[in-house]
């Protein structure tokens, strides 16, 4: 079953018709936010501009910087059910606008059934293994 998005070259042969609970459809990207007031200027996460294809938001309420970077285990259950709600709206994988969700990423990822990625902080271990030995 497919929610809200078709991979390219199987529109064809698969069977569609509505789904429960569904009133849009065509973003495989959703985003978790913190609940901020800051510019979102195009390049930004948050700014639905960034990017040439759709992504579907869902603003964390009462999540805030400060809760985050003290890693508040309330933030937790929190990220869990943004991340089932985009799920539900057919998100194909989960990732969120904050770095310090890091906090988070191991637990969020077990609970939700797609990929999920929180924090640019992934990406860490791969650019270090990008050097070579003598920048080490």
């Amino acid at each position: 079953m497919y929610h809200g998005y078709m991979p390219r070259g199987r529109q064809a042969d698969q069977k569609l018709g509505p789904q429960s609970g569904r009133s849009f459809a065509g973003a495989p990207i959703g985003i978790l936010l913190v609940e901020a007031d800051y510019a979102m200027l195009p390049g930004n996460v948050a700014n639905a501009s960034t990017y040439d294809f759709p992504v579907l938001y869902h603003v964390l309420e009462g999540v805030t910087f400060e809760r985050i970077a003290v890693a508040d285990p309330a933030v937790l259950d929190i990220l869990i059910a943004g991340g089932q709600t985009l799920i539900g709206n057919g998100v194909r994988t989960v990732v969120s606008a904050c770095g310090s969700f890091a906090n988070y990423q191991r637990a969020t990822a077990a609970a939700l059934s797609v990929p999920t990625y929180l924090s640019s902080m992934l990406q860490a271990p791969w650019i270090q293994g990008a050097c070579s030995m003598e920048e080490r």
